[in-house]
């Protein structure tokens, strides 16, 4: 389980889940993440991303 806070940084900087939320019209939701606790890596034409969020008000949230 990963603990380090998660920084939003702006489009196109290479971060799997930024780009996700961006391309889905959801990036004010990045703003409410507090820790990326786990993710499943997928890839382009294959496998879907997953992620399982911690929200800054202590909620978990499943991004996929």
């Amino acid at each position: 389980m990963r603990k380090e806070k998660f920084e939003s940084t702006e489009w196109g900087c290479g971060d799997d889940l930024n780009s996700a939320f961006y391309n889905n019209d959801l990036s004010e939701t990045l703003k409410e993440v507090d820790v990326i606790v786990a993710e499943v890596c997928g890839e382009n034409d294959g496998a879907n991303w997953y992620w399982i969020l911690q929200m800054k008000d202590g909620t978990f949230a499943n991004a996929i």
